[in-house]
This record gives structure tokens, sequence and C-alpha cells, in this order.
């Protein structure tokens, strides 16, 4: 058996690594979702890339939404988060956006979850 020092010191030294492997690296996971919520809006609207990363403790996602049309489109967007069991967070949160896109216009969304529990998102768009 080890002594029981050299004991203590390797626990120390397994438990710091296991919190260095459980800990973010800023990598990404599943990409946030996208939920149109009037169909008819697939027509003109196209989702591009769909992007997150972790700063600090934090969670930031950004979506490109896309004009298809020739015209002018009024829409509306909000983010929706969502804990690592898939429960909302903030439920009662962010209202609906203004998102005015002109002809073939590319633009991105860009939300900051509200706390460090947040895993994922969801973006709604409606006009």
């Amino acid at each position: 058996m080890f002594p029981k020092t050299l004991r203590n010191g390797l626990l120390l030294l397994l438990t710091a690594l296991a919190l260095v492997a459980c800990s973010s690296t800023g990598s990404k996971k599943a990409p946030p979702a996208v939920q149109v919520s009037n169909p008819q809006a697939d027509r003109y609207v196209s989702i591009g890339n769909m992007l997150h990363r972790l700063k600090g403790d934090i969670m930031q996602f950004s979506v490109e939404v896309q004009n298809k049309a020739n015209n002018t489109v009024k829409l509306q967007y909000k983010f929706k988060f969502f804990d690592a069991d898939g429960f909302e967070v903030a439920s009662q949160g962010r209202p609906w956006a203004p998102l005015v896109l002109h002809a073939k216009e590319t633009t991105n969304v860009q939300a900051v979850a509200p706390d460090m529990s947040v895993k994922s998102a969801k973006l709604f768009i409606r006009e």
C-alpha cells in the first residue's frame, strides 16, 4: 500500500485532474435550434450559421438570418434558453424583438444567456 502522504497527494492529484477534465474548454456542443413560428415565413427567410460560445461562464448565441425575398420583411424574434436537462431558464425572460430585413439582406441575431445554467437555446421567428 502507499504511504499516507503519498496516497493523499495522489488523491489530490486525481481530484484536480478530474476537475480539469470536467471544466469547459469552450468547445461547441449542439447548435441552437431554430423554430419559425409562421410556416409561411419559411418561404422568404432562411437560417444560416448557428454559432455559440462560452465567454467566461456564460453562453453566447448568434444565428444568421437571411431575407430571400426581393422586398423588405418585418419579423420578430426571441431566444429561449434551456439548461442541461432541457428545462427552460428564465421563461418570463425576453420579449419579442423587431427584425427588419431589406431585400436579400443577411444579418445576425445574437443573445447572451441569462445565467450560467444555460446550455442551449432556441430561436423563434414570427411575422
